[in-house]
């Protein structure tokens, strides 16, 4: 999944890299977005609604990044590469930062213990950890429902099997559009 590819993917990531760098809670309206993140968004190709929100920073949306010549998407992913979080932030303000922090304080000490990677590789690192601790907080929480519940060990079984191929099945049918 390309960097950016979810309309508001960079404003979420902005909010767990602003929780570790300033170790404070968001403020809608105040926190701002940090710098590389900002940045990126000029770099790496995004969404059309984000394309048309930010004009200003001469972002390119997806459609037109495919038309670009092979020596310039190179360059702007070298770019990309070199971006690391700065102490200073962007002017511009993280709208998603009217979010309850819990999802995103599990995911910060992560992206920390990561910061001098590129930016590409922070997102898919907590891009993954996010699917993971999905995962496992989705076979907990029902193997303590059914419990609660008092299924029978065949029930319980089988209902954690439709639930986690359900999901499966479904990313699957997504990326084949």
């Amino acid at each position: 999944m390309p960097l950016w590819e979810g309309f508001d993917e960079a404003f979420h990531y902005g909010y767990v890299e602003s929780l570790w760098q300033t170790h404070t809670v968001p403020v809608l309206g105040r926190t701002l977005l940090p710098a590389d993140v900002w940045r990126s968004l000029a770099l790496a190709p995004v969404s059309p609604i984000v394309h048309r929100w930010f004009v200003q920073t001469q972002t390119i949306a997806f459609d037109a990044w495919f038309s670009l010549p092979a020596p310039n998407k190179e360059q702007r992913r070298n770019d990309l590469d070199k971006l690391r979080p700065q102490a200073e932030p962007s002017s511009t303000p993280d709208y998603e930062a009217h979010h309850p922090p819990l999802a995103y304080a599990v995911l910060a000490p992560i992206d920390w213990s990561i910061s001098g990677a590129p930016i590409r590789v922070r997102v898919f690192v907590l891009r993954l950890a996010g699917a993971i601790l999905s995962i496992v907080l989705l076979f907990f929480g029902a193997c303590a429902l059914g419990g609660n519940l008092e299924l029978p060990q065949p029930f319980l079984h089988a209902a954690l099997l439709t639930i986690l191929l359900a999901d499966a099945l479904r990313h699957r049918r997504a990326r084949r559009k």
